[in-house]
């Protein structure tokens, strides 16, 4: 692990196989930029839960002065979908994104985990590993639901009665 920022050079100067013992010599030089890691460790993730067919808004803050990212991230729970990314730009340390619908079928406690976070354009990979549940409420079923509103006369109480709605259950 390299600890210095900036430009270093590798140089190659001999090569050995392990397995005869042989050695040959070289010399092969390269450079390449060792780029600063961003500190990345106020990152949060905030999801509220939602009703079935909502969209689900996740926020994700804490990602300091980076100005683009790529999320790997995992769902778990009543919903699973393992290894999904997506490339969000960076505003003021915050980025947010809805989850695909297609991934949030079902109803019941949902877990994001937020897996890594790769800078741009450097392409620092910070592993994370941030969990956050949320739970994807059932919608109220309404076929043959009945209102029932009696008339009244200005300043009473109003009562409003419903019948027929059903329980719902989650999977």
């Amino acid at each position: 692990m390299l600890s210095n920022n900036g430009a270093t050079t590798v140089t190659i100067t001999s090569v050995t196989n392990v397995q005869t013992g042989c050695t040959a010599t070289a010399n092969e030089s390269t450079t390449f930029e060792v780029f600063p890691a961003p500190d990345l460790s106020s990152v949060n993730v905030i999801i509220n839960d939602v009703c079935k067919g909502q969209p689900v808004n996740v926020a994700i803050s804490g990602l300091g002065s980076v100005a683009s990212i790529t999320v790997l991230y995992s769902i778990s729970g009543a919903n699973n979908n393992a290894g999904q990314t997506i490339d969000l730009n960076v505003t003021t340390g915050n980025a947010n994104f809805v989850l695909p619908g297609g991934l949030l079928a079902n109803t019941g406690d949902t877990t994001f985990q937020l897996i890594s976070i790769t800078t741009h354009p450097n392409g620092c990979i910070i592993p994370l590993m941030l969990s956050k549940s949320f739970t994807i409420h059932p919608i109220p079923e309404v076929n043959n639901f009945l209102v029932a509103i009696p008339n009244i006369c200005k300043g009473q109480p109003l009562t409003v009665r419903a019948f027929r709605i059903r329980q719902f259950r989650q999977p």
